[in-house]
Order: structure tokens, then C-alpha cells, then sequence
């Protein structure tokens, strides 16, 4: 029994870390991506998306396939004279890249923007963007 747990448990850290490889190749086409927190003083180039994953939930169960539902924190950085336009331009960016996510081959079945926010220009030249997304995907129990 604990080598059939132990080969299942395996297939679930392989297919989440690539599902999260994967995530991390559609966003870098906009900026360089970390995951894990930075702090902006620990930011060089700009502009920058760090991101994890908070927690994972499973969320339904049918024959031989188990739905999770993972909570997930972006937060990006921008450095621009006009900070605001800048922060709301990479927002909108990275939406975009998150709503047209797709990757059939680790299971993901949706992506969802559940909030976004910006510091409003208020840490003008520099902007944040914080955001919380949604990843639904499915893991087949094949053993």
C-alpha cells in the first residue's frame, strides 16, 4: 500500500510542477516571473511578477478523477514615470495571459481573476499590481 500511495503522491507533485513551469513560460512572455515573494527592494529589472500558490483544495471527486482548485497571489512591479498607466497596463496584461491559459496536459480546466488591485500610483515611480487568481485542475488517479 505505501509504495501505491507513494507512486500516486509522485505523479501529483510532477503534474503540479509542471502545470506551474508551464505558468510561469506564459508569463514570462510579458515580464520576468519569480516564484516566491520579492520585496521591491529586491527588485532589479523591471517590470517583474513574483507568485505562489497559497493553497490547494480538493474540491471534487468522481470515478478515477479528483478536481483541485488552487488559490493563488500575484503580485508585479513596474518602474515608470507614470507608474499608474504602467501598473493598470501590466494588470490588464497579465489578465489576459491568465484567462487565455490553457494546458489541457496537466489538467487545467479553467483559470479565474478573483481580484486586482494597484497601489494607485501612490509609490510613483514605482507600482504594484496585487492580484488573486483561481487554477481548477483535474488529476487522473492512475496507479
Amino acid at each position: 500500500h505505501s509504495n501505491v500511495a507513494f507512486n500516486v503522491a509522485f505523479k501529483r507533485s510532477t503534474q503540479r510542477r509542471s502545470m506551474i513551469s508551464n505558468l510561469i513560460t506564459a508569463l514570462s512572455s510579458i515580464a520576468r516571473v519569480h516564484r516566491g515573494y520579492l520585496w521591491l527592494d529586491q527588485i532589479n529589472e523591471f517590470p517583474m511578477i513574483t507568485f505562489q500558490i497559497d493553497e490547494r483544495n480538493l474540491s471534487h471527486i468522481s470515478a478515477n478523477i479528483r478536481y483541485y482548485l488552487a488559490n493563488c497571489t500575484l503580485r508585479a512591479y513596474v518602474k515608470d514615470e507614470n507608474s499608474q498607466s504602467a501598473s493598470d497596463e501590466l494588470a490588464q496584461r497579465i489578465e489576459e495571459v491568465l484567462m487565455g491559459y490553457s494546458d489541457r496536459s496537466n489538467g487545467v480546466e479553467e483559470v479565474r481573476v478573483t481580484t486586482i488591485t494597484t497601489d494607485e500610483g501612490q509609490m510613483n515611480p514605482y507600482g504594484v499590481v496585487d492580484m488573486r487568481f483561481q487554477i481548477l485542475y483535474q488529476q487522473k488517479l492512475t496507479i
